[in-house]
């Protein structure tokens, strides 16, 4: 719903700006009431709200506008009294068929796939797999109980409180429950709100969730299934004795080993039953780059079909020149250097550098500059393999030959060498195997730098797909650092919170956004297509859970589904080399 300010005299910037906070809450009174349900805190609130009251103000952004908006939102909220008072409930035991809602730009249009898509995931009922739930609960137990000097934060880690609290409660309903999908993220992809206890939020959990139904498995399915597991856990021999050994160990005791367990749980429940309640995860390999790979005429089989001749995951390359171009990492096994290249392949792809991949393997850190970095106050986990980078006497290799660099006096140094060494070198591997991402300079800027000129060309622009809408910000969050926002409640009462400030954009996550959106209404037209079968699914952003007797459909309506939204040019850039694929529907999704 679109809101604009009917008076444009307004003089004072407090006076307009409550005006447009006053006409969102009123425009979007159901969003608002639930973010109250849910326990939002002051600071969450204004940040879900501040896009959509900048844009009702109808003035151009600027630094004082957004503070002065951050103001007027926080009174509001502490003035606002719910017409409902009773608590949010995370999940229901019946569906509640309402449509969704864009979380931080609630004006923003949803298209009808997305619409009906989300009605029926919230239709898709899941019980809680109660053996699972015992062992989880005892090894979490276990670690809380260990003496060690972090037992509560690996315990937290492992499984929060407040999410092993709500599967028990989930589980001591004996019923269907059903999930909230009504909240979309501004890309357009569908999360399930679930209090940390959906499958998007937390693998544990994910593991203990089952079909409602009893589905059945055909010998068809089965060998899909059973193909399945050979891949994925590499079974060379029977699948009953993987199944046995499994089964006699029941491991839980992280999210790989609580899969492995559910899996054959369900096919020991396919053989001596016929069919079973437990579901299996299929997953979009390397799916942004796929996207765009296809987008921009780039697509070639063996790099998009999981299950063709030759085929490897996109960041497979960049493993293997980590592992001929870095001494220091050739002993490392190969699957250690593909967990690596995906933490570079992953920021990268949206045109990402030191600042977008330094977190990906030192959580919290962020980058203020050159050689600057913000980290926080507690003790930083760097992996053994990066160890050495943050030693005295380091010995680095450049073109082969090994020199020693300065003595790294702190934290902070270990992090620029770390940049440089590693950060650095991995974004020229990257560039190296996908030279389309960041281009070649000023003559050939890439799809990264079109997308940045793009947005700079289009300010409060939108990209639209299929009736969704993605809104082109000229601002965006500032997250080095917090800023205090004051307001005052209807007593006046003072009151202040902490947020991320907004500054003008660099237009940098717009091909994130985008790409997002393809992948997002692939998801869309995916649970359209599982409610006219009558497939039982859960979305987990790029991926899906889906009852292990579907798993042929599954995978045939993935392909299906990526097909149709390649079947033209999607991008707002980027797309003069664009080509139709040729033959069979691509296998795009595998385990």
């Amino acid at each position: 719903m679109k809101i604009k300010i009917p008076n444009k005299t307004v003089e004072s910037l407090k006076e307009t700006t409550d005006a447009a906070t006053e006409l969102c809450f009123e425009a979007h009174s159901e969003y608002v009431a639930d973010l109250y349900r849910r326990g939002r805190e002051a600071d969450e609130f204004v940040t879900r709200l501040r896009k959509d009251v900048l844009h009702a103000t109808g003035l151009p952004f600027s630094v004082p506008l957004a503070r002065r908006t951050h103001s007027s939102i926080l009174e509001a909220y502490f003035k606002y009294k719910p017409k409902k008072e009773d608590e949010y409930q995370f999940y229901t035991l019946e569906p509640s068929g309402k449509l969704p809602i864009v979380t931080r730009n609630p004006s923003m249009e949803v298209g009808a796939d997305w619409s009906q898509a989300v009605k029926y995931f919230g239709t898709c009922g899941h019980l809680v797999d109660g053996r699972m739930l015992e062992a989880v609960s005892i090894h979490r137990h276990h670690l809380l109980n260990s003496g060690a000097d972090d037992a509560t934060d690996d315990a937290e880690k492992y499984l929060p409180l407040h999410v092993l609290e709500l599967l028990a409660k989930m589980y001591e309903e004996q019923q269907p429950c059903f999930g909230d999908y009504r909240q979309l993220q501004e890309s357009g992809r569908i999360i399930e709100d679930f209090q940390g206890g959906g499958s998007a939020n937390n693998k544990i959990a994910r593991a203990l969730l089952l079909d409602a139904n009893f589905v059945v498995c055909d010998k068809e399915n089965l060998e899909f299934f059973e193909s399945a597991i050979r891949l994925k856990y590499g079974v060379s021999g029977k699948i009953k004795n993987w199944a046995s050994r499994v089964l006699d160990r029941y491991d839980v005791s992280d999210h790989h080993k609580c899969e492995e367990s559910n899996l054959a749980c369900g096919w020991r429940d396919i053989i001596s039953k016929g069919g079973s309640h437990h579901m299996i995860e299929i997953d979009a390999h390397t799916s942004g780059m796929v996207h765009m790979l296809m987008q921009v005429g780039l697509w070639i089989r063996r790099d998009i079909c999981a299950r063709s001749k030759g085929w490897e995951k996109l960041y497979t390359r960049i493993a293997r020149m980590i592992r001929m171009s870095c001494p220091w990492a050739g002993h490392l096994p190969m699957s250690e250097l593909m967990a690596i290249a995906k933490k570079v392949m992953s920021p990268s792809m949206y045109g990402g550098g030191s600042t977008a991949i330094v977190p990906q393997f030192f959580k919290g850190v962020m980058s203020a500059g050159k050689d600057e970095w913000v980290f926080p106050s507690r003790p930083l986990n760097v992996p053994d393999i990066y160890q050495p980078l943050f030693m005295e006497d380091l010995k680095v290799y450049d073109g082969g030959v090994a020199k020693k660099v300065q003595v790294l006096s702190d934290i902070a140094d270990g992090l620029t060498c770390f940049d440089k060494e590693v950060t650095k070198k991995y974004s020229q591997y990257f560039r190296k195997c996908f030279p389309f991402v960041k281009g070649r300079g000023k003559e050939d800027p890439g799809l990264f730098g079109k997308f940045i000129a793009h947005g700079e060309a289009n300010p409060n622009g939108l990209i639209e797909l299929a009736g969704m809408q993605v809104q082109i910000h000229p601002f965006a969050e500032d997250k080095l650092r917090k800023v205090g926002v004051t307001g005052y409640d209807a007593e006046g009462y003072r009151h202040s919170t902490g947020v991320y400030p907004l500054v003008e954009s660099s237009f940098t996550d717009l091909m994130a956004k985008a790409t997002h959106l393809l992948d997002s209404w692939q998801m869309a037209l995916f649970g359209c297509m599982a409610e006219e079968e009558g497939v039982c699914v859960r979305p987990i952003l790029d991926a899906v859970k889906v009852p292990i007797g579907k798993l042929k459909w599954a995978l045939a309506t993935a392909s299906q589904t990526f097909l149709h939204v390649h079947s033209k040019p999607r991008f707002p850039v980027g797309t003069e080399d664009f080509k139709v694929w040729q033959g069979e529907a691509p296998s795009v999704w595998g385990f």
